[in-house]
């Protein structure tokens, strides 16, 4: 994480004439006064996905007189929908809240557009009556899913913390039932229970189907289906889009028309690229 550089309040945002008033009066009212027992809060609360608000929740201890808060973006990310009276400085990537005159508590937001796929670093502080700005706690790292929505179900599922750790790997197996997470989530069964996919084969004069189950979004993840006669040549096999039979749900049930293959077939369905 990239903490802020130190600075005094007025870097937060305390650039007007009457805002510069105010940080001098800060001082002379906090001279006699004993040191606050604790420093102020400031959390950033993460959302699931870039859809929602990132929260950065502000809880300024009794006593303090002026603060202000800024949150350091990337270059790549622009801010939208920005709470609380707050600004975007876009020469040095930030938004800045405050100064405040009041020990309300406040949960700043805002969202953020990136472009493409990605990770969203961010780093905040909080200055509470001039003093050293104290950095934000909390998640510091925002995933910008574009893989079907894999990586949102494992956020909602696991949780933010298991981003970046063996858990995550597509190909991790946690309950041992030989389906590794992406085929969990393409087939919308749980990662903690062994189960199984629900599949089958529909063999017709001239015709070869088959129908699954998997969840609707992952409709976005690339999908390639392999052909083979003997198990040990594969060649792409160019199928029409599925058929949607039905929905349940997050799940639809779809179906594969491969028409006459002419000869023994084995299907394989690769996900992802």
């Amino acid at each position: 994480m990239k903490y802020l550089e130190t600075s005094p309040l007025a870097s937060l945002g305390c650039i007007s004439l009457r805002a510069k008033f105010l940080c001098v009066l800060t001082v002379s009212l906090l001279a006699g006064q004993s040191p606050l027992l604790a420093a102020s809060p400031l959390e950033r609360i993460l959302p699931a996905n870039a859809e929602e608000p990132i929260i950065l929740q502000a809880r300024p201890d009794q006593g303090v007189v002026a603060w202000a808060v800024e949150e350091q973006l990337p270059s790549t990310v622009t801010p939208l929908e920005i709470s609380h009276g707050g600004s975007y400085d876009p020469y040095t990537n930030k938004v800045k809240w405050g100064p405040y005159t009041d020990v309300l508590a406040r949960d700043l937001s805002y969202r953020i557009s990136i472009p493409g796929l990605g990770e969203v670093t961010l780093a905040g502080a909080a200055s509470w009556d001039g003093a050293t700005p104290v950095p934000t706690t909390g998640e510091t790292i925002l995933l910008i899913a574009g893989d079907g929505g894999f990586t949102d179900w494992l956020i909602a599922t696991f949780g933010n913390n298991v981003l970046g750790t063996p858990q995550a790997d597509p190909q991790y197996d946690g309950d041992d039932d030989g389906n590794p997470l992406l085929a969990e989530y393409y087939f919308g069964l749980d990662p903690a229970v062994a189960d199984s996919i629900s599949f089958t084969l529909e063999i017709e004069p001239g015709s070869l189907g088959l129908t699954l189950v998997r969840r609707q979004a992952a409709s976005q993840l690339p999908t390639i289906l392999w052909f083979s006669s003997n198990l040990a040549d594969w060649t792409t096999l160019e199928a029409n889009p599925p058929l949607q039979l039905s929905v349940d749900g997050d799940r639809e049930t779809i179906q594969y028309d491969f028409g006459d293959l002419g000869q023994p077939a084995f299907i394989r369905l690769q996900m992802g690229d």
